[in-house]
């Protein structure tokens, strides 16, 4: 996190977004993480063309969390010229949710995941795991990596798994997938 820097840190990004909080009470502790600042900043001005006052106070972070996917999704289907429905992004994280629930697991295999995600029989480039992690919202790493022995190979190579790049937004899509699912039943 930011540590003793956070009040430099949020001055800085709510500059670079043009975010006015003047006279509001910032949770700033919510703001430690980089990537919870980026995304806040990101979900409350998206283009940075105009100034942008923060009325009230900052939304929670199941607001911006929620905000910040369906903006994800949005600009997916319009990256990919719908050739990827914001809808099928929504629904495969939501999949994804209910996998790492029921899987109690922050890494999924990557077959899995093509297979939760209906992408076993599309083009890479067109696939909604690439599409994710190009928006920084999944990783791809090998099972090595994300620190999960059970899974590699004998060879020691590690297959590949996937998780969410940061795990506050990993519990939010999960939670998010068990309320939508009724508990994933």
């Amino acid at each position: 996190g930011f540590g003793e820097g956070i009040d430099d840190a949020v001055e800085a990004y709510f500059d670079h977004f043009k975010i006015d909080a003047t006279g509001i009470e910032l949770p700033l502790e919510r703001f430690d993480h980089p990537i919870t600042l980026r995304n806040f900043c990101t979900v409350t001005n998206p283009t940075r063309e105009h100034q942008v006052r923060l009325v009230g106070r900052a939304p929670s972070l199941n607001a911006m969390f929620g905000e910040y996917l369906n903006s994800v999704a949005a600009r997916i289907e319009a990256l990919t010229q719908s050739r990827i429905r914001a809808a099928d992004v929504s629904s495969a994280l939501e999949a994804l949710g209910v996998e790492m629930w029921e899987s109690n697991s922050r890494e999924i295999s990557e077959s899995r995941v093509k297979e939760i995600f209906r992408d076993t029989n599309r083009l890479w480039d067109d696939t909604i795991l690439n599409a994710l992690q190009e928006e920084g919202v999944l990783i791809r790493q090998t099972s090595d990596d994300a620190g999960d022995a059970n899974t590699g190979p004998a060879d020691g190579r590690g297959d590949l798994v996937v998780a969410v790049v940061y795990d506050l937004l990993a519990g939010y899509i999960i939670a998010s997938a068990m309320a939508a699912t009724a508990g994933g039943a």
